[in-house]
Formats: structure tokens, sequence, C-alpha cells
């Protein structure tokens, strides 16, 4: 499925994009829309169902973070972010002041590079290791949904 093989080009380009660039965080961008758009040409096409979708997207945090970039790339704020934790009464609780997704540029202690970490709910995550487990979560879905990619 083209749709799915163009997610796949952008994180080709991301892997080749200098660790820590602006550049990285602008293919990062446009890797997490076309990533996270698979689901609506998913729908449209009506290859699978908006409700399978949904659960899916919501049963993995990465593809939960993906939908989140990519809505505040396009908003600039959320109103509802997908990473919440729930307080004892079972209410959405943000980490403190930010709801969202933050993207930083940090330095790697080992190799003493910079690196872009994605900080959504106060917990960080790797921007190379997002997008390799966003694609292997695709994979995942489209095999258990057969779809032929």
């Amino acid at each position: 499925m083209e749709q799915l093989n163009r997610v796949k080009r952008w994180f080709e380009r991301l892997k080749k994009c200098q660790t820590g660039s602006a550049e990285q965080e602008d293919v990062l961008l446009a890797f997490c829309v076309n990533c996270y758009h698979l689901r609506d040409f998913l729908i449209s096409s009506k290859v699978a169902s908006k409700n399978n979708l949904d659960e899916f997207i919501g049963n993995n945090v990465q593809m939960q973070i993906c939908r989140d970039i990519c809505n505040e790339s396009k908003h600039c704020m959320l109103d509802s972010p997908s990473i919440f934790e729930r307080d004892k009464k079972g209410k959405k609780i943000t980490a403190g002041w930010f709801a969202g997704v933050l993207l930083l540029r940090e330095q790697d202690i080992l190799t003493n590079k910079p690196k872009l970490i994605i900080l959504a709910n106060g917990k960080k995550h790797d921007a190379l290791e997002l997008a390799r487990k966003c694609i292997a979560l695709w994979k995942e879905f489209f095999k258990k949904s057969r779809i032929q990619y």
C-alpha cells in the first residue's frame, strides 16, 4: 500500500538526518503527519473500521504520541492530548502545566552528541525509536487485519 510505503520513506529520511538537528525535527513532524494520517486513509478507503483503528491507536502509546505530534504541529496546542494519566477517580490529568508533547534536543551522555527527544506526559522517548516502533505497529495492524501492503 502506497501510504504505508510513504511512511517508511519518511522513516528512512529521518534515519539519515543529523541527530538533534532542525532538519531531523522537520522530518519527524512530516513522518508523524503521514504516519497518523494513514489512519484516515484506511477509514476513507473502507479497508479498516474507525473503531478498530481508534482501538489500535488507543492501545499503543507510540501511536498516541505520533497522533499528538501530528495534531499539535497543526493546531499549536492540544485541547485533548492522547497521553495522560488518570487520578484515583479516573479523571484525566496531565504532567503539571503542560498538556501534549514537546520536542527537545539533549546531549547523549554516552556519545556527547545531540539527540531529539520527545517529552510526553513527563516521560522521555527517543524520536528515532518512536518512529521505528510506529512502523512496526502499523505492519502488525496490517497483518492482523489482513491488509496487503
